[in-house]
Protein backbone atom coordinates (compact mmCIF):
# COMPACT_ATOMS: atom_id res chain seq x y z
CA UNK A 1 0.00 0.00 0.00
CA UNK A 2 2.89 2.31 0.69
CA UNK A 3 4.48 1.77 -2.30
CA UNK A 4 1.30 2.25 -4.20
CA UNK A 5 0.47 5.71 -2.35
CA UNK A 6 4.23 6.72 -3.25
CA UNK A 7 3.92 6.09 -7.08
CA UNK A 8 0.66 7.91 -6.78
CA UNK A 9 2.19 10.81 -5.09
CA UNK A 10 5.40 10.62 -7.56
CA UNK A 11 2.84 10.76 -10.40
CA UNK A 12 0.86 13.25 -9.34
CA UNK A 13 4.20 15.57 -8.66
CA UNK A 14 5.44 14.63 -12.23
CA UNK A 15 1.98 15.42 -13.55
CA UNK A 16 2.51 18.86 -12.17
CA UNK A 17 5.58 19.88 -13.04
CA UNK A 18 4.83 18.81 -16.79
CA UNK A 19 2.10 21.33 -16.25
CA UNK A 20 4.10 23.83 -15.35
CA UNK A 21 6.87 23.37 -17.82
CA UNK A 22 3.81 23.95 -20.62
CA UNK A 23 3.43 27.16 -19.01
CA UNK A 24 7.39 28.59 -18.99
CA UNK A 25 9.70 27.92 -21.42
CA UNK A 26 13.27 28.12 -20.53
CA UNK A 27 15.22 30.28 -22.96
CA UNK A 28 18.26 28.86 -24.57
CA UNK A 29 21.39 31.00 -24.60
CA UNK A 30 22.17 31.75 -20.77
CA UNK A 31 24.80 28.73 -20.54
CA UNK A 32 27.71 31.20 -21.47
CA UNK A 33 26.31 34.31 -19.98
CA UNK A 34 28.70 36.46 -17.83
CA UNK A 35 27.12 36.28 -13.62
CA UNK A 36 26.37 39.98 -13.32
CA UNK A 37 24.07 41.25 -16.58
CA UNK A 38 21.42 43.60 -16.97
CA UNK A 39 18.22 42.49 -19.49
CA UNK A 40 16.26 44.50 -21.34
CA UNK A 41 13.25 42.98 -23.26
CA UNK A 42 11.11 44.53 -25.73
CA UNK A 43 8.13 42.72 -27.54
CA UNK A 44 10.01 39.30 -27.79
CA UNK A 45 13.48 40.74 -28.56
CA UNK A 46 15.77 40.04 -25.68
CA UNK A 47 19.02 41.79 -24.72
CA UNK A 48 21.84 42.17 -22.08
CA UNK A 49 24.85 44.31 -21.46
CA UNK A 50 27.47 43.91 -19.51
CA UNK A 51 30.63 45.89 -17.86
CA UNK A 52 34.23 45.32 -17.70
CA UNK A 53 35.45 46.41 -14.34
CA UNK A 54 38.88 46.37 -15.52
CA UNK A 55 39.04 47.60 -19.17
CA UNK A 56 35.65 49.99 -17.99
CA UNK A 57 34.58 48.24 -21.53
CA UNK A 58 30.45 47.83 -22.18
CA UNK A 59 29.13 45.61 -24.31
CA UNK A 60 25.60 44.85 -25.78
CA UNK A 61 24.27 41.78 -27.02
CA UNK A 62 20.64 40.73 -28.61
CA UNK A 63 19.32 37.37 -29.18
CA UNK A 64 18.95 36.09 -32.58
CA UNK A 65 18.08 32.49 -33.79
CA UNK A 66 19.55 31.43 -29.99
CA UNK A 67 22.89 33.43 -30.63
CA UNK A 68 23.86 36.13 -28.78
CA UNK A 69 24.87 38.48 -31.24
CA UNK A 70 26.85 42.02 -30.28
CA UNK A 71 25.01 45.56 -30.97
CA UNK A 72 27.93 47.18 -32.67
CA UNK A 73 31.36 47.08 -30.55
CA UNK A 74 32.46 47.91 -27.04
CA UNK A 75 32.67 51.32 -25.86
CA UNK A 76 34.91 52.40 -23.17
CA UNK A 77 34.46 55.47 -20.44
CA UNK A 78 37.90 56.18 -18.99
CA UNK A 79 36.26 55.92 -15.65
CA UNK A 80 35.60 52.96 -13.70
CA UNK A 81 31.50 52.39 -14.46
CA UNK A 82 28.89 49.97 -13.60
CA UNK A 83 25.54 50.06 -15.28
CA UNK A 84 22.55 51.78 -13.35
CA UNK A 85 19.59 50.75 -16.15
CA UNK A 86 19.55 49.50 -19.55
CA UNK A 87 16.87 50.00 -21.79
CA UNK A 88 15.70 49.43 -25.26
CA UNK A 89 13.22 51.26 -27.24
CA UNK A 90 11.96 50.84 -30.86
CA UNK A 91 14.71 49.11 -31.36
CA UNK A 92 17.51 51.24 -29.98
CA UNK A 93 19.53 50.44 -27.08
CA UNK A 94 19.93 52.71 -24.19
CA UNK A 95 22.74 52.37 -21.45
CA UNK A 96 22.93 54.69 -18.23
CA UNK A 97 26.26 54.10 -16.46
CA UNK A 98 27.40 55.10 -13.11
CA UNK A 99 30.82 56.70 -13.63
CA UNK A 100 33.65 57.34 -10.87
CA UNK A 101 34.38 61.05 -12.26
CA UNK A 102 37.86 61.84 -10.09
CA UNK A 103 35.85 60.52 -7.35
CA UNK A 104 32.79 61.96 -7.71
CA UNK A 105 29.46 60.00 -8.58
CA UNK A 106 28.46 60.83 -12.36
CA UNK A 107 25.82 59.88 -14.91
CA UNK A 108 26.31 59.10 -18.38
CA UNK A 109 23.97 57.99 -21.31
CA UNK A 110 24.91 56.22 -24.29
CA UNK A 111 22.54 55.46 -27.76
CA UNK A 112 22.95 52.92 -29.95
CA UNK A 113 22.36 55.42 -33.41
CA UNK A 114 22.76 52.11 -35.71
CA UNK A 115 26.71 52.17 -36.45
CA UNK A 116 28.10 53.09 -33.18
CA UNK A 117 27.57 53.83 -29.54
CA UNK A 118 27.42 58.20 -28.59
CA UNK A 119 27.02 59.98 -25.75
CA UNK A 120 23.46 61.66 -25.37
CA UNK A 121 24.74 65.38 -24.35
CA UNK A 122 28.28 65.87 -22.66
CA UNK A 123 29.80 62.69 -21.04
CA UNK A 124 28.60 63.40 -17.78
CA UNK A 125 25.33 64.93 -17.26
CA UNK A 126 26.82 66.74 -14.52
CA UNK A 127 30.13 67.68 -12.67
CA UNK A 128 27.86 67.80 -9.27
CA UNK A 129 27.43 64.55 -7.37
CA UNK A 130 24.80 62.79 -9.02
CA UNK A 131 23.71 59.56 -8.90
CA UNK A 132 20.57 57.73 -10.65
CA UNK A 133 18.10 55.33 -9.77
CA UNK A 134 17.13 54.22 -13.45
CA UNK A 135 15.79 55.69 -16.74
CA UNK A 136 12.78 55.02 -19.37
CA UNK A 137 12.57 56.01 -22.54
CA UNK A 138 9.11 57.63 -24.15
CA UNK A 139 7.98 59.02 -27.42
CA UNK A 140 12.39 58.55 -28.27
CA UNK A 141 12.89 61.20 -25.40
CA UNK A 142 15.42 58.90 -21.86
CA UNK A 143 14.75 60.44 -18.64
CA UNK A 144 17.26 59.68 -16.15
CA UNK A 145 15.62 59.77 -11.65
CA UNK A 146 18.97 61.04 -10.17
CA UNK A 147 19.74 62.01 -6.58
CA UNK A 148 22.13 65.11 -7.42
CA UNK A 149 23.94 66.90 -4.65
CA UNK A 150 23.14 70.50 -6.04
CA UNK A 151 19.31 70.08 -5.28
CA UNK A 152 20.35 68.47 -1.83
CA UNK A 153 20.00 65.31 -3.01
CA UNK A 154 16.52 65.53 -3.66
CA UNK A 155 14.41 63.81 -6.42
CA UNK A 156 14.97 65.17 -9.63
CA UNK A 157 14.42 64.26 -13.48
CA UNK A 158 16.10 65.16 -16.54
CA UNK A 159 14.83 64.54 -19.82
CA UNK A 160 17.41 64.26 -23.03
CA UNK A 161 15.44 66.88 -25.51
CA UNK A 162 16.43 68.69 -28.30
CA UNK A 163 20.37 67.47 -27.50
CA UNK A 164 19.80 68.69 -24.42
CA UNK A 165 19.62 67.73 -20.89
CA UNK A 166 17.22 69.57 -18.97
CA UNK A 167 15.34 69.22 -15.37
CA UNK A 168 11.99 68.12 -15.75
CA UNK A 169 9.12 70.06 -13.64
CA UNK A 170 11.01 71.25 -10.74
CA UNK A 171 14.65 70.18 -9.46
CA UNK A 172 14.37 68.70 -6.00
CA UNK A 173 10.74 68.12 -5.93
CA UNK A 174 10.95 65.86 -2.81
CA UNK A 175 10.76 67.71 0.55
CA UNK A 176 14.08 65.87 1.60
CA UNK A 177 16.68 63.52 0.77
CA UNK A 178 15.55 60.45 -1.35
CA UNK A 179 16.82 57.44 -1.90
CA UNK A 180 15.20 53.76 -2.79
CA UNK A 181 13.78 55.71 -6.28
CA UNK A 182 11.95 53.82 -8.95
CA UNK A 183 10.14 55.64 -12.31
CA UNK A 184 8.50 54.23 -14.77
CA UNK A 185 6.25 55.28 -17.84
CA UNK A 186 2.21 54.94 -17.25
CA UNK A 187 0.24 56.02 -20.32
CA UNK A 188 1.20 59.31 -21.34
CA UNK A 189 2.22 60.18 -17.57
CA UNK A 190 6.01 59.51 -15.72
CA UNK A 191 5.55 58.80 -12.67
CA UNK A 192 7.93 58.27 -9.66
CA UNK A 193 7.57 56.32 -6.08
CA UNK A 194 10.48 56.95 -3.82
CA UNK A 195 11.38 57.03 0.02
CA UNK A 196 12.74 60.23 1.81
CA UNK A 197 14.95 60.67 4.41
CA UNK A 198 12.50 62.62 6.65
CA UNK A 199 10.07 59.94 8.23
CA UNK A 200 10.90 57.30 6.28
CA UNK A 201 8.00 57.65 3.79
CA UNK A 202 6.98 57.14 0.86
CA UNK A 203 5.65 59.28 -2.47
CA UNK A 204 4.11 58.43 -5.57
CA UNK A 205 4.39 61.78 -8.00
CA UNK A 206 3.06 61.93 -11.66
CA UNK A 207 4.53 64.75 -14.01
CA UNK A 208 1.32 66.63 -15.64
CA UNK A 209 3.00 68.14 -18.12
CA UNK A 210 4.27 70.86 -16.18
CA UNK A 211 4.82 69.94 -12.56
CA UNK A 212 5.16 66.96 -10.33
CA UNK A 213 1.87 66.10 -8.37
CA UNK A 214 0.88 63.72 -5.93
CA UNK A 215 -1.95 60.54 -7.14
CA UNK A 216 -5.88 61.47 -6.73
CA UNK A 217 -7.09 59.01 -3.61
CA UNK A 218 -3.92 59.82 -1.06
CA UNK A 219 -0.42 58.33 -0.55
CA UNK A 220 -1.48 54.86 0.64
CA UNK A 221 2.48 53.65 1.06
CA UNK A 222 3.65 56.18 3.52
CA UNK A 223 5.25 53.90 5.88
CA UNK A 224 8.92 53.47 6.02
CA UNK A 225 9.21 49.78 6.83
CA UNK A 226 7.76 48.54 3.75
CA UNK A 227 9.54 47.73 0.38
CA UNK A 228 8.17 48.93 -2.74
CA UNK A 229 8.55 47.81 -6.15
CA UNK A 230 6.69 49.82 -8.76
CA UNK A 231 5.73 47.91 -12.21
CA UNK A 232 3.86 49.27 -15.37
CA UNK A 233 2.42 47.18 -16.97
CA UNK A 234 0.06 46.63 -20.05
CA UNK A 235 -2.30 47.62 -20.82
CA UNK A 236 -2.07 50.78 -19.52
CA UNK A 237 -2.26 50.03 -15.58
CA UNK A 238 -0.40 50.94 -12.57
CA UNK A 239 0.70 47.73 -10.17
CA UNK A 240 2.48 48.60 -6.94
CA UNK A 241 3.88 45.68 -4.82
CA UNK A 242 6.21 45.36 -1.98
CA UNK A 243 6.96 43.09 1.64
CA UNK A 244 5.80 44.71 4.42
CA UNK A 245 7.83 44.26 7.41
CA UNK A 246 5.59 45.71 9.75
CA UNK A 247 3.07 42.83 8.51
CA UNK A 248 5.75 39.71 9.42
CA UNK A 249 7.23 40.49 6.09
CA UNK A 250 4.38 39.49 3.76
CA UNK A 251 3.51 40.51 0.29
CA UNK A 252 1.28 43.79 -0.34
CA UNK A 253 -0.34 44.51 -3.89
CA UNK A 254 -2.01 47.36 -4.72
CA UNK A 255 -3.59 48.86 -8.15
CA UNK A 256 -4.15 52.26 -9.28
CA UNK A 257 -7.80 51.79 -10.88
CA UNK A 258 -10.61 54.47 -10.75
CA UNK A 259 -8.46 57.24 -9.03
CA UNK A 260 -7.46 55.58 -6.25
CA UNK A 261 -5.05 52.76 -4.98
CA UNK A 262 -6.98 49.31 -4.64
CA UNK A 263 -6.08 47.13 -2.26
CA UNK A 264 -5.87 43.40 -4.43
CA UNK A 265 -7.58 41.15 -1.08
CA UNK A 266 -4.17 41.19 0.89
CA UNK A 267 -5.93 40.09 3.18
CA UNK A 268 -5.18 36.33 1.94
CA UNK A 269 -1.66 37.08 1.57
CA UNK A 270 -1.54 37.69 5.31
CA UNK A 271 0.30 34.70 6.12
CA UNK A 272 2.95 34.32 3.87
CA UNK A 273 6.44 35.53 4.75
CA UNK A 274 8.84 36.52 1.84
CA UNK A 275 12.17 37.87 0.98
CA UNK A 276 11.35 39.05 -2.06
CA UNK A 277 8.25 40.28 -3.86
CA UNK A 278 7.49 41.50 -7.87
CA UNK A 279 3.59 41.97 -9.20
CA UNK A 280 3.18 42.50 -12.79
CA UNK A 281 -0.56 43.00 -15.05
CA UNK A 282 -0.95 40.33 -17.56
CA UNK A 283 -4.03 39.73 -19.72
CA UNK A 284 -6.24 41.26 -17.35
CA UNK A 285 -4.60 39.37 -14.41
CA UNK A 286 -2.27 40.41 -11.63
CA UNK A 287 0.34 37.68 -11.36
CA UNK A 288 2.40 38.04 -8.02
CA UNK A 289 6.35 36.39 -7.86
CA UNK A 290 7.15 35.48 -4.01
CA UNK A 291 10.00 34.06 -2.66
CA UNK A 292 8.46 32.24 0.41
CA UNK A 293 10.94 32.35 3.45
CA UNK A 294 8.92 29.36 5.04
CA UNK A 295 9.67 27.33 2.41
CA UNK A 296 13.59 27.62 1.90
CA UNK A 297 12.77 30.99 -0.15
CA UNK A 298 10.89 28.40 -2.72
CA UNK A 299 9.44 30.77 -5.72
CA UNK A 300 6.12 30.71 -5.84
CA UNK A 301 3.19 32.11 -8.50
CA UNK A 302 -0.14 33.31 -7.65
CA UNK A 303 -2.85 34.92 -10.12
CA UNK A 304 -5.71 37.21 -8.96
CA UNK A 305 -8.35 37.89 -11.87
CA UNK A 306 -11.38 38.49 -10.19
CA UNK A 307 -10.72 39.44 -6.68
CA UNK A 308 -9.26 36.66 -5.06
CA UNK A 309 -5.65 34.82 -5.04
CA UNK A 310 -5.54 31.55 -6.59
CA UNK A 311 -3.26 28.65 -5.03
CA UNK A 312 0.12 29.12 -4.90
CA UNK A 313 1.91 27.11 -7.48
CA UNK A 314 5.58 26.18 -6.81
CA UNK A 315 7.42 27.54 -10.35
CA UNK A 316 9.96 25.00 -10.14
CA UNK A 317 11.53 22.06 -7.66
CA UNK A 318 14.42 23.83 -8.33
CA UNK A 319 15.40 26.93 -5.92
CA UNK A 320 15.56 30.09 -7.76
CA UNK A 321 16.34 34.07 -6.76
CA UNK A 322 13.75 36.49 -8.31
CA UNK A 323 15.50 39.18 -10.13
CA UNK A 324 12.83 40.98 -12.18
CA UNK A 325 9.89 40.39 -14.54
CA UNK A 326 9.35 41.69 -17.62
CA UNK A 327 6.37 42.30 -19.56
CA UNK A 328 5.65 43.60 -23.08
CA UNK A 329 2.63 43.82 -25.72
CA UNK A 330 4.09 40.39 -27.28
CA UNK A 331 5.77 38.47 -24.30
CA UNK A 332 6.27 37.86 -20.88
CA UNK A 333 9.71 36.83 -19.50
CA UNK A 334 11.01 36.15 -15.81
CA UNK A 335 14.87 36.50 -14.85
CA UNK A 336 16.05 34.55 -12.30
CA UNK A 337 19.29 32.92 -10.90
CA UNK A 338 20.17 29.47 -9.46
CA UNK A 339 22.31 29.11 -6.05
CA UNK A 340 25.38 29.13 -7.70
CA UNK A 341 24.35 32.55 -9.76
CA UNK A 342 23.44 30.97 -12.84
CA UNK A 343 21.19 33.22 -14.79
CA UNK A 344 17.83 31.90 -16.21
CA UNK A 345 15.28 33.11 -17.89
CA UNK A 346 11.61 31.60 -18.81
CA UNK A 347 9.30 32.95 -21.25
CA UNK A 348 5.76 32.20 -20.04
CA UNK A 349 3.34 30.43 -23.28
CA UNK A 350 -0.23 31.32 -21.77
Amino acid sequence: MKKLIYLIVSILFSLQLQAQSTDWTEVKGMETLPKDVSFAVENNDLYYAVSNSETNNVSVFKLINGKWTQVGSDFTVSKPTSITSFVVSKGIPYVLLGVNNVNIMSVSLFKFDGTSWKTLGNQFVSDEYMMATNMVVYNDVPYIFVIESKYQSKATVYSFDKNQWKVLGTPGFSKSQFFDGKMVVWGDKIVVVYKESAGNKRYAKMFNGSKWESFEGGDAFSDGKKFMYIVSSYPNQLIVSYKDASAGNSPKCFKYENNKWKDLNNSELATIQTRYVQAVNYKGKTILFYEDATNGNTLFIKENSNGSWSKAISFSNTPYNLYEAFVTETGFYLYVKDATDNIKLFKYNK
